[in-house]
């Protein structure tokens, strides 16, 4: 693949690379949805992965291989194994989670467990 606006890191970082043929409003609208910004200020803009932002973008809507194709696109390479596994990770463990409503209230529950190698049961509210 051929190098790309945006630099993937090791770290969980991404770095906006500027280059003469790419505009980069559309890939920092998208790049916002799914990561944080690590200082506002700072040019060109930085940003770094969490669980929390990647629940935030599938809350949103997004699919975790809409996630991988958009770092892969505009990184002009395949990301490395672990940031992989950790964006498959974060992603899962969203839906392992819901909001319940019970007597007036949210609650956070986890699904039941079942199976061999279940470890834990639901526990009920998180």
């Amino acid at each position: 693949m051929p190098s790309g606006a945006l630099q993937v890191n090791d770290d969980v970082t991404l770095q906006w690379v500027p280059q003469p043929d790419q505009a980069p409003e559309g890939l920092e609208e998208m790049l916002s949805r799914f990561a944080d910004r690590t200082n506002p200020s700072e040019t060109p803009p930085r940003y770094r992965l969490s669980a929390p932002s990647v629940w935030r973008a599938r809350r949103l809507g997004l699919s975790l291989e809409t996630i991988i194709q958009t770092l892969e696109t505009h990184s002009g390479r395949e990301l490395p194994d672990k940031l992989h596994s950790d964006l498959t990770l974060w992603s899962q463990q969203i839906d392992r989670l819901g909001l319940e409503v019970d007597q007036g209230r949210l609650v956070l529950r986890r699904p039941i467990q079942t199976g061999p190698h279940s470890r834990r049961k639901n526990r009920g509210p998180v």
